[in-house]
């Protein structure tokens, strides 16, 4: 492992990051045999645009990345998921983890409330609370975790002004969003509240919240971000955790702290809708759930294939609101309602409102819905 530092860390790309050691909070060696630490914060935006900033798994529920680049994306108002070893496409990421829960550190938004760039800089960190909303996972019990370590608590570092750093960025120049590992140095000589200017780095165009990795004798371990841009030097700007290490460890320990301010960030239920036909005069039946879909903040209508009696199906979705619409259609019976009119097959046509309880607070799941198709419940 020492002569690994020496070689060409791009190359580390096609091993996805399989020979590194990393120091864990939990145990003293834990071997990544891929690179799911690392990922991608897509914030999906109510107009159907996304943002995106990098970002890494520090916990068992905690991923860490820019506070500047996650607040900058109006979250109350927007869905935000994790996307471990991102791919490019949403298509090739079915793992997603949803965004709850933000802890910001209270200097970071008091230096943003008073327009301070430099003590937005020095705090520009935020730790996040991640959840796969179908398994019920955290992200930490799926991805093996990094951990944050202040430079000032290993002695391998402290003593060293100018160090090799590494960093790991899905943002690449081509806009594919494929993992990029690059290398620079940076000088923390002049390093100003644990703020470094002086770094042969020179990707900030494309590389938010991009964890920073040093080597400590054979491992490696996260000691900042990149979190903003020299222009009077041409370099990108790193942050160390510096005195917010504590606090950070405190947080993904579920110890109480006082430094950050933590906030519920806007989510999105996942229902389950499971219709049984079981009326014998309704054959070829087919069903219709309405909801205000997550992503576009849309109403939409999905449908069902044809249902012959004593046939179940299960409809999932996710939508802003705790309720849907409903409608089922046979060639002989139908089943809807009043409550919301959509156009099926160039018509409008009548649905129920069907509302649902939330089934766990900690993940915010709602109940599934079993709705039974009897011949006597016609509308």
């Amino acid at each position: 492992m020492k002569g690994l530092f020496k070689q060409d860390l791009l190359s580390l790309k096609k091993a996805t990051l399989a020979s590194l050691f990393i120091v864990c909070l939990f145990s003293p060696k834990i071997y990544a045999n891929n690179h799911d630490s690392f990922g991608m914060l897509e914030i999906k935006k109510p107009d159907g645009s996304s943002s995106y900033c990098d970002a890494v798994v520090v916990g068992k529920r905690h991923i860490l990345t820019s506070a500047n680049c996650f607040h900058d994306a109006k979250t109350k108002k927007s869905l935000v998921e994790f996307i471990p070893g991102f791919k490019g496409t949403r298509s090739v990421n079915p793992k997603r983890y949803l965004v709850s829960k933000a802890w910001t550190p209270k200097d970071f938004s008091d230096a943003k409330a008073r327009g301070d760039g430099m003590g937005m800089i020095n705090s520009n960190f935020v730790l996040l609370e991640a959840h796969n909303h179908d398994s019920e996972e955290w992200v930490g019990e799926s991805v093996t975790p990094f951990v944050f370590r202040d430079r000032d608590d290993l002695q391998e570092l402290s003593h060293s002004l100018e160090s090799s750093i590494v960093t790991v960025s899905f943002q690449d120049r081509s806009k594919q969003r494929k993992m990029e590992i690059k290398k620079c140095k940076a000088n923390f000589s002049d390093a100003i509240d644990g703020s470094v200017y002086n770094t042969t780095c020179n990707f900030w165009d494309y590389s938010v919240g991009s964890p920073v990795l040093e080597q400590v004798g054979p491992y490696f371990a996260i000691t900042g971000l990149l979190t903003g841009e020299n222009h009077s030097r041409g370099s990108d700007v790193l942050t160390t955790f510096g005195k917010y290490t504590e606090a950070m460890k405190d947080i993904v320990k579920d110890r109480g702290q006082n430094q950050f301010e933590v906030e519920e960030i806007n989510w999105a239920p996942t229902y389950a809708v499971v219709v049984k036909n079981n009326c014998h005069k309704a054959r070829n039946l087919k069903v219709y759930v309405g909801y205000q879909d997550v992503f576009s903040d849309t109403m939409k209508l999905e449908e069902t294939e044809y249902l012959q009696p004593g046939e179940s199906i299960t409809l999932n979705g996710r939508s802003r609101g705790n309720h849907f619409f409903f409608r089922a259609e046979s060639s002989g019976p139908t089943w809807g309602g009043h409550d919301e009119y959509f156009q099926v097959n160039g018509q409008g046509k009548g649905f129920k409102k069907v509302d649902y309880a939330v089934k766990r607070k900690v993940f915010k799941r709602y109940n599934d819905e079993k709705i039974t198709l009897n011949c006597d419940d016609l509308s």
